[in-house]
């Protein structure tokens, strides 16, 4: 169900309640793949529509955000990517397009990773001083 979307464009008041929890299955590339397919599809057609999308992983030490967000590395035939590694391949793979009119459009993508502990903001994608 998508009805939230129908929220966020309208700016109506909504109560946001729990939606969804993930379980742990074992297979961490069909859990990667799955939270892929349920989140990150929709924000990388949001953003080639022309929105600026966040994605925001919240949660306790240790549950998984940084899994989530950006995975493993490859291990033998595994998949264990993320859902940036995998926005990011098929927003650059070339099948991703957006036309208006008669031609395609051009695009300026900006990428920010942060990370908030103890109340201290660190850009992960920030040159080591």
């Amino acid at each position: 169900d998508r009805s939230w979307h129908r929220h966020v464009v309208t700016k109506q008041q909504h109560q946001f309640a729990f939606d969804f929890c993930y379980t742990h299955t074992g297979n961490l590339a069909e859990e990667q793949k799955l939270i892929y397919e349920d989140l990150g599809r929709d924000v990388l057609m949001q953003a080639v529509q022309g929105y600026n999308v966040t994605v925001l992983a919240y949660g306790q030490t240790g549950a998984g955000k940084s899994l989530t967000m950006v995975g493993r590395p490859r291990t033998g035939e595994e998949d264990h990517r993320g859902l940036i590694p995998r926005i990011a391949e098929e927003l650059f793979d070339g099948k991703t397009t957006v036309t208006r009119g008669e031609g395609m459009v051009m695009a300026k993508v900006h990428l920010r990773m942060l990370e908030i502990y103890n109340e201290q903001v660190k850009d992960l994608l920030a040159a080591p001083r």
